[in-house]
């Protein structure tokens, strides 16, 4: 067992989620609770489950598993940074996201001058239960100044000892909410810009060369 828990530090608002690394008792023993209400599913797949935690968006508790990259190049292809599957144990749903560069270009009302964005979500109705409505809510994953960031959301001040970056839910061009992800060191989840550009450098390697120069 790795004695590293916590690697990652959520909050929407006043609720907090915090996601433990493959290989702790904490991801064995929510991965427990997982099984009884989904069997199918394998905990080997995954690099890091949350603590169940209320979904503003859904109006549920979900638990997050981040899948591993080798299940998330397989099932979604090596355009894909990462993926997740969102469970929800008290009505026996689920759904799966998958994360990708923007498109070039790609714009969202309402966000500050500083704002960098890294990913964009899509969710997929693609497992053997049940997804729950609102899968048309839409994420985007985002760099940007912190303080900028508390000012325009009136967000409290939570800030990462090694990073800080933001999840923007929206639909039809209109903001929903804003999350707060947050790293005290360096972790397989840590480090959204560099895999960014990672990913930008193998998947459309003309828009990373505009991008560096």
């Amino acid at each position: 067992m790795t004695t590293e828990i916590f690697i990652e530090e959520q909050w929407d608002g006043d609720i907090k989620r915090n996601s433990a690394v493959a290989g702790t008792e904490v991801f064995e023993q929510i991965f427990e609770e997982v099984v009884k209400v989904f069997p199918w599913v394998n905990p080997r797949e995954y690099l890091a489950v949350s603590t169940p935690t209320f979904n503003s968006a859904f109006n549920s508790h979900v638990i997050t598993g981040t899948l591993s990259y080798m299940i998330t190049n397989m099932l979604y292809g090596n355009t894909a940074g990462a993926a997740a599957r969102k469970f929800d144990l008290e009505n026996k749903m689920a759904y799966s996201r998958h994360y990708e560069l923007p498109k070039e270009g790609f714009k969202l009302d309402g966000l500050p001058p500083s704002v960098k964005i890294l990913g964009v979500g899509i969710n997929h109705d693609d497992l053997p239960v049940a997804a729950p409505k609102g899968l048309d809510t839409q994420d985007i994953y985002i760099k940007a100044d912190p303080e900028e960031m508390e000012k325009t959301f009136n967000l409290p001040v939570r800030r990462g000892k090694y990073s800080t970056f933001y999840g923007v839910s929206y639909k039809d061009n209109k903001i929903l909410r804003v999350k707060q992800y947050i790293y005290d060191r360096q972790s397989p989840l840590s480090d959204w810009d560099i895999a960014y550009l990672i990913k930008m450098k193998n998947v459309e390697p003309e828009r990373y060369a505009r991008l560096i120069q």
